[in-house]
C-alpha cells in the first residue's frame, strides 16, 4: 500500500512542476467531458437519438454504464472518505467533495467506452473508425486531466478507469438480455 501512496504523491509533485497556464486551461476543457452534466447531457441526446431509431437495447445500456457507475462511484467515496490533495496543488478549487474514485475518469470510462462498444457493433463507416480511435484518447485524456490539475491521485483515475469499465461490462450483458427479450416477443 505504500508503494501506491507514494507514486501517488510522486505524480501528483511532478505534474504540478511541470504544470503550465496554457496547458491548465486546456486540461480544465478536456476535464468537463467527464463532469456528471455533461455526461448526462450526452447520455440524454444519445437516448433521444436511439429512441428515434428504436433502438431501446442501447439505452439500455448506456443508463446501466452510467447509472452504475455513478452509483458506485459515490458510494466508494463516501465509505473510503480519502481527502482531495491539497489545496494548493489544485489547478482550481474542486470543492469538498471526496477523492478516490474519480468520478470524472470513471463516467468518461462508462459513457464513451460503451459509445465504442456500439460503434465496434455497428457498420463501418469512416465517421465511426474516426470516433472509435478518439473516444479513448478522450477517456486517457479526462483521467489524465484530473492528474495534471492536481485533484485527484493516480490510483483515484486508475479506480475511476477500473469502475467505469466493470460497468461496461454489466451494461453489455444488459443490453445483450434486453436485445435477447425484444427478439423473443417478436418471434
Amino acid at each position: 500500500m505504500h508503494a501506491f501512496l507514494s507514486l501517488d504523491v510522486s505524480v501528483l509533485h511532478y505534474l504540478y512542476s511541470v504544470r503550465t497556464m496554457p496547458i491548465t486551461f486546456f486540461f480544465i476543457d478536456i476535464s468537463e467531458f467527464g463532469r456528471w452534466q455533461i455526461v448526462g447531457g450526452i447520455a440524454v441526446l444519445l437516448s433521444l437519438f436511439f429512441v428515434l431509431q428504436r433502438r431501446y437495447a442501447d439505452i439500455v445500456g448506456i443508463f446501466t454504464s452510467l447509472v452504475g457507475s455513478g452509483a458506485f462511484v459515490l458510494t466508494m467515496k463516501y465509505l473510503i472518505a480519502r481527502p482531495r490533495p491539497e489545496w494548493w496543488f489544485q489547478a482550481y478549487p474542486e470543492g469538498a467533495y471526496y477523492s478516490f474514485p474519480s468520478a470524472h475518469a470513471g463516467l468518461a470510462m462508462a459513457l464513451y467506452g460503451f459509445c465504442v462498444y456500439l460503434l465496434l457493433n455497428s457498420a463501418s463507416t469512416r465517421l465511426n473508425r474516426i470516433a472509435v480511435a478518439l473516444l479513448p484518447l478522450l477517456i486517457f485524456l479526462v483521467g489524465f486531466s484530473r492528474l495534471y490539475l492536481g485533484v485527484h491521485y493516480l490510483s483515484d483515475v486508475i479506480a475511476g478507469f477500473a469502475v467505469g469499465a466493470f460497468f461496461i461490462w454489466v451494461a453489455v450483458r444488459a443490453r445483450l438480455e434486453s436485445l435477447r427479450v425484444s427478439d423473443s416477443r417478436r418471434g
